[in-house]
């Protein structure tokens, strides 16, 4: 399910709104660093920093595009390359590149740290499916 178009830099990747979103140059506060974790609005999901501030940690090994992904959305493995997956923004980034649909290959070796960070997630049971009006 997604967002909906107004949702910060979804669908038709409308404006950042001020105060919305951690990165360097985008309206409205300049953290130039790590923000805490909640400082921004949630999006409609009720989760919050899902753009800026930390660019997303992907189990993927970097591949130039999707071809061959596997069916079953398992990881691309084994590596080719020592470089490996991440998607989104960071506080370091230009708001041309604070979006969900950013990929971008890092160096497997950490030098990166400050800018990446992971989601846990987990399978709704169907109780809290049903509670979350899916």
């Amino acid at each position: 399910r997604r967002a909906g178009p107004g949702a910060p830099r979804g669908s038709g990747r409308p404006p950042i709104p001020p105060g919305a979103v951690n990165c360097r140059g985008c309206p409205g506060e300049d953290w130039r660093g790590l923000a805490p974790t909640g400082s921004f609005p949630p999006n409609p999901f009720g989760l919050h920093d899902m753009l800026g501030n930390v660019a997303e940690f992907a189990a993927d090994c970097w591949r130039d595009s999707h071809a061959g992904r596997p069916a079953t959305g398992a990881i691309y493995s084994p590596c080719e390359t020592y470089l490996r997956s991440g998607r989104g923004a960071a506080w370091k980034s230009r708001p041309a590149f604070v979006n969900r649909y950013t990929r971008f290959a890092f160096p497997g070796d950490g030098a990166a740290a400050g800018q990446l960070g992971f989601r846990v997630a987990r399978r709704l049971t169907p109780a809290e499916r049903g509670a979350a009006g899916e």
